[in-house]
């Protein structure tokens, strides 16, 4: 891996707000909360969420769990998290890094992470630790974008559709430039299979997009993130980018969001 590439494709230091997040969040928390309340997320539960975004989920569970539970959020770089732990006495707050720093061992009910792992070479080897983590009988939900099909099937123009994949799968030359997987989210029942968990489960989710929404806000400023090294490396044009750039703010475009898959596990013994 060269040594002037960031681990992360989007790794928090590059975000000059936390707006790209917001507007992933407000995509991705309806899902993420439905397998929370169908795995019984309850008062009382420990719970670690990492990587947290601009920080609604762990909103959200610090609000279930209440006062007898607790919820701690980490991240390499929490700078757009720093307010969550105001008024929440449940809330705890930590820089950590998943890979390298050290977890508490038989101590959560609930371990999650959404659009973490994916950028993650170590990603397969760091799920024992998780495993490790979590106390017998405990749930891990794992969360990410998956490359299952071709998102611009809806499009009429496929001049324009061409493009837009060609700028969209940037991202994904990028993390596989990292060395991390394109497959990583879809086998994720294979590897709870193997590291020994139990009632294993998985949703893919995703969205029929239109130009200027939620979604596609997210895409844009995704796309600006990722733009320089992806035209330093050739994977596509600056024409390219401003086309996509275009597409993305135009409501007659009409695409599909890269699948998220939700996969969830139970920690045995």
């Amino acid at each position: 891996m060269e040594t002037t590439m960031s681990s992360y494709v989007f790794d928090n230091s590059g975000e000059s707000s936390s707006e790209r997040l917001s507007y992933l969040e407000r995509v991705c928390d309806p899902v993420t909360i439905s397998c929370f309340e169908k795995l019984g997320v309850a008062a009382g539960w420990t719970c670690l969420e990492i990587g947290a975004g601009a920080g609604s989920v762990a909103n959200w569970l610090s609000a279930r769990v209440g006062a007898n539970g607790t919820v701690l959020v980490t991240d390499i770089d929490p700078r757009f998290l720093t307010g969550l732990a105001r008024g929440r006495r449940n809330v705890d707050v930590r820089r950590h890094d998943i890979v390298a720093d050290a977890l508490p061992t038989n101590s959560f009910d609930l371990i999650h992470a959404r659009h973490v792992f994916v950028h993650l070479p170590e990603a397969v080897a760091t799920l024992p630790r998780l495993k490790a983590a979590l106390k017998p009988g405990a749930w891990l939900v794992i969360e990410d974008f998956d490359v299952l099909f071709d998102r611009t099937i809806p499009f009429a123009n496929r001049t324009k559709a061409d493009t837009l994949n060609r700028v969209a799968d940037c991202t994904w030359r990028l993390l596989a430039k990292r060395g991390s997987g394109m497959n990583w989210a879809i086998r994720l029942p294979l590897y709870f299979r193997e590291l020994g968990m139990i009632e294993i489960g998985a949703n893919a989710n995703f969205h029929c997009v239109t130009g200027g929404s939620d979604y596609a806000r997210f895409q844009k400023a995704t796309f600006a993130r990722a733009r320089p090294e992806a035209i330093a490396a050739g994977f596509a044009s600056a024409q390219d980018y401003e086309t996509a750039m275009v597409l993305m703010d135009d409501p007659t475009t009409i695409y599909y969001s890269n699948p998220v898959i939700t996969a969830w596990c139970r920690r045995l013994v």
